[in-house]
């Protein structure tokens, strides 16, 4: 594949449509299919359509390809990528993934730092540090009950195990799921995660699983059936094999589709900064109402040109939910819709990256070994260092989830001057942003602030604004989940419209990309 042709090809097409727009006004000149998003689901839509003669259009919002698949590369450690959201898979459980990524010839490698090698994790909760055998031992710094005191997984599986009929030797299949029942009665799928815990632990317990869990979904108003799915990726025994990642970021796997999409046929095409706020009309003959919009330094705004319409036969939305439900569409209001696109939570999340010249941390006195760390400060998450191509290393110390830790970092992000060697606009590090961030890390790693050397570079993505007011979604309690995907794929039996992102994709691939993949080739098997 001559990916060099492709980006001539998309900058011609994408210098065309800015200049002028044709008028698509009849049903003679609709496109077959308009596709909405360039993401990973948007991007496999295309690709999985381009050989069968149709005319088909990808539109996207901002002027980047990929969605929450977003790889770059700091301005002073050039030509080491660093992934904003997707970073790893598993082949296999994400076989979607793995295979379509071996078939665009992109190479598959480790990720050895798996969720945190359990021999090289150091906890950091209330002020102590704790190693993985520790917790739930006398050092750990809550007041739990005696029957309470084991590892955070193994007593969420005690709380479910005897607090449920669910079997204490293996993991409930999907199906199983809904013939969970608690001891009072309750089916446990009707349930949030603080309404379960609050039954059946204790006020310090529920405090130890949200801190030492560490992701937000362990605990809140997300289904408590998610639990279950959340222990299998916390299990103690995961090896550090099981995980992957694609050779030079993961976003070369929606470039690479887009490639052999517009490569595929002169009738394909990829417009950018295109906003979809409206569609009318019929199967056979939609009219879809597109805002220009404009992109700088990461930030994408509506601009003041006037609006632009399209006709399409079928339209396929490979948007997030909270897309979706800003698009006026007259079948959208209907009280099952709302009712149906409203079964899952946002979660946001954010990371953030700074490189140094040299790997400081091996100073610390815990453990030289140490390359990860969990813990109940806003950071949540550090990951270890690597070595950039001009020798910077680039070290991963806040890897965090939930409305309120990002909500500290954004506003930390407007604050202060930025730093030197940070990515510009939405990217940007400030002083602020760098000053907590070392003042969490000479915690965690047990160092004095002032040996932490000045930083070289920096890089952070929040995910909290549109178009993705989330980085992924969690169901909530009281929703069958295989039903609520099964309806929003093609919501309405008089209308081909079809949506096929992962938000509504049952259990534990919700959040991964692996999602959208099965949703578009569960689209293209039944309607397409």
């Amino acid at each position: 594949m001559n990916f060099l042709l492709f980006i001539l090809l998309l900058s011609q097409v994408i210098c065309t449509w800015s200049h002028g727009w044709p008028p698509y006004n009849h049903e003679d000149d609709c496109l077959d299919v308009a596709i909405i998003g360039a993401g990973i689901g948007g991007t496999y839509t295309g690709y999985r359509l381009r050989n069968r003669g149709l005319k088909l259009a990808i539109f996207e919002y901002s002027d980047r390809v990929g969605g929450r698949m977003f790889t770059a590369a700091l301005p002073t450690v050039p030509g080491t990528t660093v992934d904003f959201g997707a970073m790893r898979l598993n082949p296999k459980e994400h076989t979607f993934l793995a295979h379509t990524a071996t078939k665009l010839g992109l190479k598959i490698v480790d990720f050895p730092l798996n969720y945190g090698n359990r021999n090289e994790t150091i906890y950091y909760l209330r002020g102590r540090h704790l190693l993985p055998d520790e917790l739930g031992g006398p050092r750990t710094p809550y007041n739990l009950r005696p029957n309470e005191r084991l590892s955070p997984t193994d007593l969420l599986w005690k709380l479910y195990t005897e607090n449920t009929n669910m079997s204490r030797y293996a993991y409930p299949s999907e199906s199983e799921i809904y013939t969970i029942y608690t001891t009072d009665g309750y089916p446990l799928y009707t349930m949030s995660m603080d309404n379960f815990l609050s039954r059946y632990a204790s006020r310090e317990a529920y405090s130890y699983l949200r801190d030492a869990l560490v992701w937000h979904h362990a605990t809140g108003r997300f289904g408590a059936q998610i639990g279950l799915d959340f222990l299998t990726f916390l299990s103690d025994d995961t090896s550090p094999t099981d995980l992957k990642t694609v050779d030079n970021g993961m976003d070369q796997v929606p470039k690479r589709l887009l490639s052999a999409f517009v490569l595929a046929s002169p009738r394909h095409s990829i417009h950018l900064n295109h906003h979809l706020t409206s569609m009318k009309g019929r199967p056979g003959n939609y009219r879809l109402t597109f805002q220009p919009t404009r992109t700088v330094a990461g930030y994408t705004k509506p601009t003041l040109l006037p609006n632009r319409h399209v006709c399409a036969r079928k339209v396929i939305l490979a948007i997030q939910k909270d897309c979706v439900e800003k698009v006026d569409f007259a079948p959208y209001k209907s009280r099952e819709f709302r009712r149906r696109l409203n079964t899952v939570y946002g979660v946001q999340s954010q990371k953030i990256f700074l490189a140094y010249p040299y790997p400081w941390k091996d100073f610390n006195n815990i453990n030289e070994n140490i390359t990860h760390a969990k813990t109940n400060l806003p950071s949540k998450f550090t990951y270890d260092w690597r070595e950039g191509s001009n020798g910077y290393w680039i070290h991963l110390p806040s890897y965090s989830d939930g409305e309120s830790s990002v909500a500290l970092w954004r506003e930390l992000q407007n604050q202060g001057s930025t730093i030197y060697g940070s990515m510009p606009g939405a990217q940007r590090v400030s002083t602020e942003v760098r000053d907590r961030i070392h003042s969490y890390m000479s915690r965690i790693y047990r160092l004095p602030k002032s040996y932490i050397p000045s930083t070289v570079g920096g890089a952070m993505q929040l995910w909290d604004t549109f178009p993705f007011r989330a980085a992924w979604h969690i169901y909530k309690p009281g929703f069958r989940m295989e039903q609520t995907r099964d309806y929003m794929l093609k919501p309405f039996a008089n209308h081909e419209v079809i949506h096929v992102a992962g938000s509504w994709w049952p259990n534990k691939l919700q959040g991964w990309s692996e999602a959208a993949l099965r949703a578009v080739d569960l689209a293209v098997k039944r309607y397409l």
